[in-house]
């Protein structure tokens, strides 16, 4: 396990922070609350002569730093509106990037959880690495390390992949069902001849052609 590039630790000199902010102002505090718990991140890791990384999602939190003159090494802007996976994806496989080549040492996310209708809480989370101290109570409790993977690594990352499934499961399914719905049990199309292989004739090198 601890051979895994993302869960290696190393001394902590540059640190990525991440604000997930909106395009837009919306209402009340949601982007200024944001950013303001980033800034302080800021001030505390320079206190601690640790570089900061600005990274941004959002064209809020991107306007804000670029108006006080900060470097983003990353913004991602368009679409707070209406996120897709995909672009989810693209910035979880940019601070995954960043901290296996080891360009940071540590990723903070900062963002809103929902509580209520009129309350939200800022959340700052430690992202990467995943946190010693979980790795280490699976030692303690006599885990070698498939079972740390299986009981700690992969239980911490399969929220995501549930979240890829269902995606993934919800762009497919119209290839099914809007056939099925136009064309009754015709096999003209796409995806009868697909779902007619596989779960008929069982035939799923045929089916992958």
């Amino acid at each position: 396990v601890q051979g895994l590039p993302l869960l290696q630790r190393r001394d902590i000199r540059k640190t990525a922070i991440l604000p997930l902010t909106g395009d837009r102002g919306l209402a009340g505090a949601f982007n200024a609350q944001i950013l303001r718990e980033a800034f302080s991140i800021e001030r505390g890791l320079r206190s601690e002569n640790v570089e900061p990384h600005w990274i941004v999602s959002g064209k809020k939190g991107a306007s804000t730093l670029r108006f006080r003159r900060y470097e983003v090494g990353q913004a991602w802007t368009g679409f707070s509106d209406s996120p897709r996976y995909a672009d989810a994806q693209a910035i979880a496989h940019h601070v995954a990037e960043l901290y296996s080549q080891q360009e940071v040492d540590r990723v903070v996310v900062i963002y809103n959880h929902f509580e209520s209708a009129l309350t939200q809480r800022v959340v700052a989370q430690e992202v990467l690495p995943i946190p010693e101290s979980l790795l280490e109570a699976s030692r303690d409790l006599g885990a070698g390390g498939f079972q740390t993977f299986r009981r700690v690594v992969l239980p911490l990352a399969l929220p995501g992949v549930v979240a890829g499934s269902i995606f993934t499961f919800s762009l497919t399914l119209g290839d099914y069902v809007t056939p099925l719905l136009a064309g009754g049990a015709s096999p003209q199309f796409i995806g009868n001849g697909v779902y007619s292989s596989v779960g008929i004739s069982h035939n799923v090198p045929f089916a992958a052609h």
